[in-house]
């Protein structure tokens, strides 16, 4: 029985260290020796224990195997044994394992039978199949390929609508899809869809100009049935662009009038403006009156069209043709065409009344424009080789009148009230036009970046430029900015012009008292006065001068040596200048008080005689006497010798004498020396 015991307990203490050890398997065998040899609750759950790790290890080596699959693309191999592991384990991320790969296997059957009906000429099944490998696998290469077979099995209505879904962008689907287009009338859409091949060989663009001819007559076809204006305008303005056929021309002009009438119809004025802004090199005068009255529509409903409003308004209003249908009479006539300019100007207003700054602009475009087609009516008239240059400088450039209308300026100098007003009506049809709007409009940096580059002695550019760079040049004076000497370089021949401008910068200049705006101002007078130097401007550069260098005195930025230079400068240019003077005889006086003193700190009392001699200050005079009074009154403090006061009063009494021999400290004096002797 010992021995029976002994044996017992050997195999159980060798299974529990085993399975200490985590060596369930041998654990295993050796709890059922245990077993057999005596019954124990706990053996029998430790075998318990040992075949759930057992299955553990077991189905975490299976997993591992089937990872080692998958890796080698050996999917059925690894579906075998995520199915085992999960027969022992049934977990479910196992059995969600199982069902992927299923799925891919299914898919992959799927798709191999696609490939297979595909090569064996069997499209309208192969399309059917990659339909299905799409519903299971979600990727667009199964639609693509699904589309591709619907175009060889001559599904092309099927084809066309995976193809719009999809969206393609590689050469074969495009060309796939636009063939399809083709094959269903849709030739528009077809050429649409190939301008995005990048490839083109020769068979390609052969098929593409045979569909391009085919369109053309499709085109012709739906026109002479009064088909759809809108999509026959669309698709000949893009054939025309295309392939430059004018026999295609007249037919895509008269189907954009066509829509627009119907456009107008729907009040849809935006649409309008983007077909009627791609301008013709001329304008009729049907034209002229649809663009004014589109952008009207389109300006009562965005200020964004404000701008564009005067160009084509006052244009159309003034034009001859279109006038001449307001009445017969021209009394009537310039009624009802002024009623027609108030009424757009009104709409302006109404604008800039909201505090809207874009119609404010528009306002003074409008101000300007209003101003310069009078006068070009007045030069005009109603003579036929004249009328059609009746227009604002916008719409000129637009439709190249502008070189018409400046000769028509030129030939009628005699015309305008003065020069300027010559060169300016000319300007605003010149090269420099748009500068001199934003310029109006108070948009000072736009109208300087704005200038032409080249002028080629344009006299009214010219003009443009001398005024946008002398208003840009004051606005830099105010803001501080130093881009002076290119702005007032040449700023003295628009002086010549009209000598409002020189007066302007003059009152400017005397308003300013700042030494930062002086200093800015006396730059900008110094480079005119170069150039030009008139009284105007010598006396306004004095002032300027004189201010600033008090200013800098004040400051303690210049001593009074320099002070007295720099006002001595000033007055060179204006003897008449006060303040130079004024400013300039306070120096001089703090300049004889500082070498008085000077004088007498060094004990040079000859020199400070002379000094106090040749003033004409009474200033200086009482610094003199004030100091001499000082000096005799604090002798009674000096411990000197009776014969030393008697020598220092006798040598004071003398200076004093050569500067005034009737002062009275000459008289206190002599009372001293009396009773010093």
């Amino acid at each position: 029985m010992k021995k029976k015991n002994k044996s017992f307990e050997s195999i159980l203490a060798r299974a529990e260290k085993l399975f200490d050890r985590g060596n369930y398997l041998l654990a295993k065998k050796e709890f059922e020796k245990a077993g057999k040899i005596e019954k124990q609750n706990n053996i029998t759950e430790k075998l318990k224990t040992c075949k759930k790790e057992i299955e553990k290890l077991k189905v975490k080596d299976l997993i591992k195997k089937a990872r080692k699959y998958t890796k080698k693309k050996k999917l059925r191999n690894a579906l075998e044994c995520f199915e085992e592991a999960y027969k022992i384990s049934k977990e479910d991320s196992i059995c969600e394992r199982i069902e992927a790969l299923n799925k891919i296997l299914s898919d992959s059957d799927i798709e191999k039978a696609a490939r297979n009906a595909e090569s064996a000429g069997q499209y309208l099944k192969a399309a059917e199949l990659y339909e299905k490998a799409f519903a299971s696998s979600k990727q667009d290469a199964h639609v693509l390929k699904r589309a591709l077979c619907l175009v060889k099995a001559e599904r092309y209505k099927d084809a066309i609508s995976v193809f719009k879904d999809l969206k393609p962008s590689d050469s074969c689907s495009l060309y796939n899809y636009g063939f399809a287009l083709a094959k269903v009338g849709q030739y528009y859409k077809c050429l649409k869809v190939w301008d995005d091949i990048a490839a083109k060989n020769n068979d390609f663009l052969e098929q593409k100009e045979i569909v391009m001819f085919t369109l053309a007559d499709d085109i012709y076809g739906r026109f002479d049935n009064a088909g759809d204006f809108a999509r026959l305008y669309k698709e000949g303005k893009y054939l025309l662009d295309l392939t430059g056929r004018q026999d295609l021309a007249e037919l895509v002009e008269y189907c954009k009038y066509a829509w627009i009438k119907e456009l107008w119809k729907d009040e849809q004025y935006e649409t309008i403006w983007e077909l009627v802004f791609d301008f013709p090199a001329t304008a009729e005068p049907a034209l002229i009156a649809l663009y004014a009255k589109t952008c009207f529509k389109l300006a009562k409903k965005s200020r964004t069209h404000l701008s564009d409003l005067s160009m084509f308004w006052l244009t159309a209003v003034y034009n001859h043709e279109l006038s001449g249908k307001f009445s017969s009479e021209a009394k009537e006539r310039e009624n009802i065409r002024q009623n027609l300019a108030q009424m757009a100007e009104a709409l302006i207003k109404k604008k800039v009344g909201f505090g809207d700054e874009i119609a404010k602009t528009a306002l003074t475009s409008w101000n300007i424009d209003k101003k310069l087609i009078k006068d070009i009516h007045a030069l005009a008239g109603d003579r036929e080789d004249t009328a059609h240059l009746i227009c604002t400088p916008r719409f000129a450039d637009l439709f190249g009148k502008s070189a018409q209308i400046l000769r028509l300026i030129k030939k009628n100098k005699t015309f305008f009230e003065n020069t300027e007003q010559y060169l300016m009506t000319g300007c605003y049809y010149s090269l420099a036009g748009q500068s001199l709007y934003h310029l109006e409009a108070r948009q000072y940096e736009k109208a300087f970046d704005s200038l032409p580059k080249v002028i080629d002695g344009d006299e009214f550019a010219t003009y443009g430029m001398l005024k946008v760079k002398f208003f840009y040049g004051l606005y830099c004076l105010e803001i501080g900015e130093r881009q002076l000497k290119q702005c007032f370089d040449a700023v003295p021949a628009l002086f010549d012009i009209s000598s409002d401008y020189e007066k302007t910068l003059i009152e400017k200049a005397i308003k300013s008292y700042e030494l930062d705006e002086l200093n800015r101002y006396e730059e900008v007078l110094n480079i005119i006065h170069i150039k030009r130097p008139s009284k105007e401007i010598k006396d306004a550069l004095s002032l300027v001068i004189s201010r600033r260098a008090i200013a800098m005195y004040n400051k303690n930025l210049v001593n009074e040596k320099t002070l007295n230079i720099i006002l001595q400068k000033a007055l060179a240019l204006n003897p008449k200048n006060e303040h130079a003077r004024v400013s300039l005889d306070d120096t001089k006086v703090d300049l004889e008080i500082i070498a008085l003193e000077r004088a007498i700190g060094k004990h040079k009392m000859n020199k400070a005689c002379k000094i106090v001699v040749e003033s004409k200050s009474e200033k200086v005079r009482s610094c003199f006497f004030e100091f001499m009074e000082y000096s005799v009154k604090n002798l009674y403090k000096m411990d000197l010798e009776d014969e030393k006061k008697i020598f220092f009063l006798q040598d004071t009494y003398k200076w004093c004498a050569i500067v005034n021999k009737s002062h009275s400290i000459l008289h206190d004096i002599n009372g001293m020396l009396r009773s010093l002797e």
